[in-house]
């Protein structure tokens, strides 16, 4: 629940996906009914997102 992979109105949990850097921001999250498939996909995104400089503290997170 405290990282939002929970549907309060059916009561029931979901599948959740995050991306954590070295410093434990998180840099990218997935939450929804079925779980993340797009294991190729998710690989690459990982890289270049963790290429990136660290966001702001305070900035939002991508979403897909």
């Amino acid at each position: 629940k405290a990282d939002r992979a929970y549907e309060d109105f059916e009561t029931t949990p979901l599948h959740g996906t995050f991306l954590l850097d070295a410093a434990g921001n998180i840099r990218w999250h997935d939450i929804s009914f079925r779980p993340l498939r797009e294991l190729t996909w998710l690989l690459g995104e990982s890289k270049r997102l963790l290429a990136l400089p660290a966001p702001a503290p305070g900035a939002s997170v991508s979403t897909r």
